[in-house]
């Protein structure tokens, strides 16, 4: 499988990089992997026709990457495409897709906590502040915290995670999600 990974955007001594944690090359490595990089003259129509997954990385909210990460979902979405958002692109395909978000999620910042998936607890990583106020309109809830705060939801084959499987030995992503998106690993 042809997979397209978004990359945060890192800026070290004035020069502006495109970043890929490596444990995504660790969770994937049965598959053929696309750092997608952040341009806005990016041509995304032949790129989407090119992957068979778009996976919305974590990390930062700059303007270009969120300009790259909406332009190459969109044409993912023409085409019929899965798409997995995790962190930060679960919130952004959230809001995209007329879901919301709200800030103030103050305990789960550089934590584990647990994640309940059809009454299954599953032990989760957290990096984040924020939190899905509304999944978008006709998506499934999959997973929630204690708080009962939304921590994954799909849509047809448009998913979203809150946590992040590439920093987890034991990776949890929902069998939903796994079945949606069409990924083994």
């Amino acid at each position: 499988m042809k997979i397209g990974l978004t990359q945060r955007v890192l800026t070290h001594n004035r020069v502006v990089h495109d970043s890929l944690e490596h444990n995504w090359y660790r969770l994937l490595r049965s598959h053929e992997l696309v750092p997608v990089p952040n341009r806005e003259d990016l041509d995304y129509e032949p790129l989407a026709e090119s992957l068979d997954l778009l996976i919305l990385t974590g990390g930062g909210n700059e303007e270009v990457r969120v300009t790259t990460e909406i332009s190459l979902a969109t044409e993912m979405v023409k085409l019929g495409k899965p798409i997995l958002g995790v962190c930060h692109g679960a919130f952004l395909l959230t809001e995209i897709l007329g879901g919301s978000t709200k800030e103030g999620k103050t305990d789960h910042y550089d934590t584990e906590h647990l994640v309940y998936n059809n009454g299954v607890p599953w032990t989760v990583n957290s990096f984040h502040n924020i939190s899905i106020d509304k999944p978008p309109p006709n998506s499934v809830v999959l997973c929630t915290d204690l708080d009962g705060d939304i921590e994954s939801w799909h849509k047809g084959n448009i998913c979203a995670i809150v946590w992040h499987p590439e920093r987890m030995l034991s990776p949890y992503i929902p069998s939903e999600i796994m079945e949606a998106i069409c990924l083994s690993s």
